[in-house]
């Protein structure tokens, strides 16, 4: 079995893992939607269930994102295309636009937050990298028994920096590379 097959089923074990805590406590896609109809409520000072398209810089900015100018006109564009599609009057946003346009967004969100959770499940006292040793431990906690050279050899694959250990940033742009985030 291939350094690169073996790390490809521990991250599938893992990713998993990970998915299954979060929808277990229902963390990310229900927190992410709560946020947003959070956020909305408060510039839909009407109740009326519908905010000025010019309000949404700050609603995405109260989200936590710090858009930039072509940003805010490229969403502002994509919700006016969405409401004039679906028949939808113009000039204001609901919830759902808001959750349409940002969907990507969210979703990248999503992938950093269960990227971050599979490398604390690695990290489990949390140093800031991976060793052997966490590997090792990982991988018997999932069923995969791999010998020593196996495991440094997946840490090597990993470690950009030859220090013999995986950062947090390491582990992120290996994960990327399996396409699995």
């Amino acid at each position: 079995m291939t350094p690169f097959f073996v790390v490809y089923l521990v991250v599938q074990k893992i990713r998993f893992l990970a998915r299954m805590i979060m929808q277990h406590f229902g963390v990310i896609s229900a927190m992410s939607r709560k946020e947003l109809e959070v956020v909305f409520n408060t510039y839909d000072t009407n109740g009326t269930g519908a905010v000025p398209v010019s309000a949404l810089k700050n609603v995405l900015r109260c989200l936590g994102f710090e858009p930039r100018r072509c940003e805010v006109v490229d969403l502002e564009a994509k919700v006016l295309a969405r409401r004039k599609k679906l028949g939808l009057s113009q000039g204001i946003f609901n919830v759902d636009d808001l959750v349409d346009v940002l969907g990507s967004r969210l979703n990248e969100e999503n992938r950093m937050a269960e990227m971050r959770a599979a490398f604390e499940l690695f990290d489990s006292d949390s140093k800031g990298y991976i060793t052997v040793e966490d590997l090792r431990k990982v991988t018997q906690e999932l069923g995969e028994n791999l010998d020593e050279d196996q495991l440094k050899e997946m840490i090597c694959e990993a470690d950009s920096s030859g220090e013999g250990r995986v950062t947090e940033e390491e582990f992120y742009k290996i994960m990327k590379k399996t396409h699995l985030y």
